[in-house]
């Protein structure tokens, strides 16, 4: 009896020695930290993700003739000479002169400044000439129309004296800056044709040409 009784003490304590065990494991301490990132853009510190605000070009404001308000960028961003163009109907621009072309007579110009009126992304930007003329229009002045184009008073490469249509997505120099801008100058002229009665041919005529400014944003 007292043999069985001393098992039971044993086995009891050792028992009791395995809890004691356990429950020192799921009492130890833990060291803990974290780190918390807003993801997001630079500039705000505060993290977050958005779209630029806007991307937007001006081009000088006109007066009721349509000549240009301003003939330099300076002028026009001073008096907030600028209105959106963004209409594939377009605005009417004048150049002063062109709707009584003679051949021979010197170019006929106008000074076109434009604005990256964007929030922060720079443009870069081109220009095209198109007919704006419907299926089936005469095209004989059209197709002696010469035409030079300048930026800020220096002529684009291959752009003095050609035709409409070699006026393609011509670069207009560097990316201009968000709120910076410069001024487009768009010549035109007949050239004389080598005879009266070619000359003679193109009297009445008219045509119907649109630039285009195309702006691509760069960050």
């Amino acid at each position: 009896m007292q043999k069985t009784k001393h098992n039971g003490r044993r086995r009891a304590i050792i028992a009791g020695g395995a809890l004691l065990g356990v429950a020192a494991l799921t009492t130890a301490a833990f060291y803990t930290d974290n780190a918390f990132l807003n993801l997001g853009g630079a500039g705000a510190g505060n993290g977050g993700f958005s779209t630029e605000g806007s991307f937007n070009i001006l081009v000088v404001d006109t007066n009721a003739d349509f000549t240009p308000k301003a003939e330099t960028f300076a002028a026009a961003n001073t008096n907030d000479y600028w209105q959106e163009a963004n209409d594939p109907d377009g605005v009417s621009i004048a150049i002063v002169g062109s709707d009584r072309l003679i051949p021979g007579d010197p170019i006929k110009s106008v000074n076109i400044p434009f604005k990256n009126d964007s929030e922060r992304s720079g443009a870069k930007l081109d220009v095209t000439l198109v007919d704006r003329a419907t299926g089936g229009a005469d095209t004989t002045l059209r197709d002696k129309l010469r035409f030079t184009v300048s930026l800020n008073g220096a002529v684009l490469p291959g752009l003095s004296n050609v035709s409409y249509s070699a006026v393609s997505s011509a670069i207009m120099g560097s990316t201009v800056p968000a709120g910076q801008g410069g001024v487009l100058t768009i010549g035109v002229t007949v050239p004389d044709q080598g005879t009266e009665a070619a000359n003679n041919a193109l009297a009445g005529k008219t045509a119907a040409i649109q630039a285009k400014i195309h702006a691509q944003s760069i960050d």
